[in-house]
């Protein structure tokens, strides 16, 4: 029986945005895989593919490039010092294969206290791991009680 110590951490995806669709009609069709990880506990990994099924059809232009509200928790677990975040976008091709965004990973490491908060975009200055070459992510890490 894995090690229940801790405290009880949810991660929940608020929304996503494409950049590039890597695709020459500027419209691409979009699976993402998320694998969040913790040590502790005896180890616990949860993957979460978005949409459960098919796929999202995302435009790059301004006006339609990002996916608000997902509001989908892709990790729920007890965490004492360790949680790792990765994320990876595929955009699905008929004629030739799969292009692949650039993968996210983002570790956390100490108390989850820190762990805490919105992690999006520009909260962290010019270089900040949510605002990708190609994509972008915004999720929430909060403490459940």
């Amino acid at each position: 029986m894995a090690d229940q110590s801790g405290t009880r951490v949810r991660v929940i995806l608020r929304w996503i945005q494409i950049l590039d669709s890597l695709d020459t009609d500027e419209e691409g069709e979009f699976v993402f895989k998320f694998r969040v990880y913790s040590r502790n506990g005896g180890g616990q990994i949860q993957e979460t593919r978005l949409p459960e099924e098919g796929h999202l059809s995302i435009h790059e232009s301004r006006a339609s490039n990002r996916i608000d509200h997902i509001n989908k928790v892709i990790f729920d677990g007890m965490v004492q010092d360790h949680l790792k975040v990765e994320a990876q976008g595929e955009e699905l091709d008929r004629f030739s294969e799969n292009d692949f965004l650039e993968l996210y990973a983002r570790e956390f490491a100490g108390p989850p206290s820190g762990f805490v908060g919105r992690h999006t975009p520009g909260d962290e200055g010019s270089v900040d791991p949510e605002n990708l070459h190609n994509w972008r992510l915004c999720y929430d890490v909060e403490i459940v009680e």
